[in-house]
C-alpha cells in the first residue's frame, strides 16, 4: 500500500511538471484595487525562438510605433496620476468608429482598453458615483491598415523597406507630367495615422524626391515602381529610413500591414468639444491573429494613455501575452479506495 501511495505521489508531480502551459489572460474587470500604477515599458528580449522565421515563430516579436500629441488646452491640464485619476466617458460613436467590429470583439477590446487606462491614471466615470466630475470624452478606433494597394517584393524572400516596389492601381503607366500615383495621397496619409505630422511631412518629401528620382532615370518608360536601393544617398525614402531604428519602422510601416489602436480625448461632452490629446498604437502585423494580439498591444502601452511623447516611440513586444502555469495542488488518491 505504501509503495501504491508513492508511485501516486511521484506521479503526481511529475505531471506538474508536464503539464502544458495554460494561457490566462489579465482580467480587465478586475478589481481597481489589484491594479497598479503603468511604468514605461521595455523591449522584450530575443530567446531561442527569435532565430526563426518569423512566420513560423509561436510568439514571434512585433515592432510598436506609439506617439502621443497633445493640444495647448490638453497641456493646460494638471497631468492624471494614479492616486488622482482623471474621470471620462466614451463617447456614443466609439462602436461605429471601431472599424465595423463584431459586438463582442468591441466589448472585449474596450474593456481591455478601460483597464489599461486605469493603470495611468484615467478612470471610467462611474453614472452614481456623484463625488467625482467627468472631464474628459474619450472615443476609442482600431483595426487593420492593409498594405498599400500593389506593393510587391522583387525576391520571393525579401521583406523589407529596401526590397519593396509600389505599383501604380492604373495599368497605364504614369507620364512624367501625370502628377502623382494613386497611392501617394494612401500612404502620406497612413503616414501621419503613424508618426504624426511632423513624420508625414518627411514622409511626403522623401516620397516626392523619389518619384522625381524615378523619373530622372526611367522617364516616359517608368511604370510607378518605386526601387530603392542600396545605397541611401541613391534612394531618398531608404535614406529616411535609416535615420534611426524608429523612422525605419515608421517607413516599413506605412507599406505593410499594421495593427492599430486610436485613443482620442475632447473636453467632457462630446466630440465637437476641443481635442485636448490622442494617442495612437500600430504594430507591423507580420501574420499574427488581430484578436489575439490586439488585447497584448492594449495593455503593453498603458503607460503612453495621455501622456505626450517626443515624437514616435519604439517597442519590439510579443504578439501575445505571457502564457503562466496554472497548476492545482497535488493530491495522493489511494489506488484501491479509487476503484471501489
Amino acid at each position: 500500500m505504501k509503495h501504491r501511495k508513492l508511485s501516486a505521489l511521484l506521479s503526481a508531480l511529475a505531471l506538474a511538471f508536464v503539464l502544458p502551459l495554460h494561457a490566462q489572460s489579465t482580467s480587465a474587470t478586475a478589481p481597481q484595487s489589484e491594479l497598479k500604477p503603468a511604468t514605461r515599458p521595455k523591449s522584450d528580449r530575443r530567446n531561442l525562438y527569435s532565430l526563426l522565421p518569423d512566420s513560423i515563430m509561436p510568439n514571434p516579436l512585433l515592432d510598436y510605433i506609439i506617439i502621443t500629441e497633445m493640444t495647448d488646452a490638453g497641456r493646460k491640464l494638471p497631468p492624471p496620476s494614479f492616486e488622482k485619476p482623471v474621470y471620462y466617458t466614451i463617447s456614443k460613436n466609439a462602436a461605429a468608429a471601431a472599424g465595423g467590429a463584431n459586438e463582442s470583439l468591441f466589448k472585449f477590446l474596450e474593456t481591455e482598453l478601460i483597464t489599461a487606462l486605469a493603470s495611468n491614471g484615467y478612470r471610467l466615470h462611474d453614472p452614481n458615483d456623484r463625488n467625482n466630475t467627468p472631464t474628459q470624452t474619450l472615443l476609442f478606433t482600431w483595426g487593420r491598415l492593409n498594405p498599400v494597394a500593389g506593393v510587391r517584393n522583387v525576391a520571393p524572400d525579401a521583406g523589407g523597406i529596401g526590397d519593396i516596389h509600389l505599383i501604380t492601381r492604373s495599368k497605364t503607366p504614369p507620364q512624367p507630367a501625370d502628377g502623382d500615383i494613386a497611392d501617394i495621397p494612401d500612404l502620406i496619409n497612413r503616414a501621419k495615422i503613424l508618426g504624426g505630422q511632423k513624420f508625414a511631412d518627411k514622409f511626403a518629401k522623401a516620397l516626392s524626391d523619389q518619384i522625381h528620382l524615378e523619373r530622372a532615370i526611367y522617364g516616359m518608360h517608368w511604370t510607378g515602381d518605386i526601387h530603392i536601393y542600396g545605397d541611401s544617398h541613391e534612394s531618398p525614402l531608404l535614406a529616411l529610413a535609416e535615420t534611426n531604428r524608429t523612422t525605419y519602422a515608421l517607413v516599413d510601416a506605412a507599406f505593410k500591414e499594421c495593427y492599430y489602436v486610436h485613443v482620442t480625448s475632447h473636453d467632457s461632452g462630446a466630440l465637437d468639444k476641443p481635442l485636448l490629446w490622442s494617442t495612437r498604437m500600430a504594430m507591423l502585423s507580420q501574420g499574427v491573429n488581430f484578436e489575439r494580439a490586439m488585447p497584448g498591444m492594449i495593455g503593453n502601452v498603458a503607460y503612453f494613455y495621455g501622456r505626450e511623447t517626443d515624437g514616435p516611440e519604439y517597442l519590439r513586444k510579443r504578439a501575445y501575452k505571457r502564457a503562466t502555469v496554472g497548476i492545482g495542488k497535488p493530491t495522493v488518491v489511494d489506488y484501491e479506495a479509487a476503484q471501489k
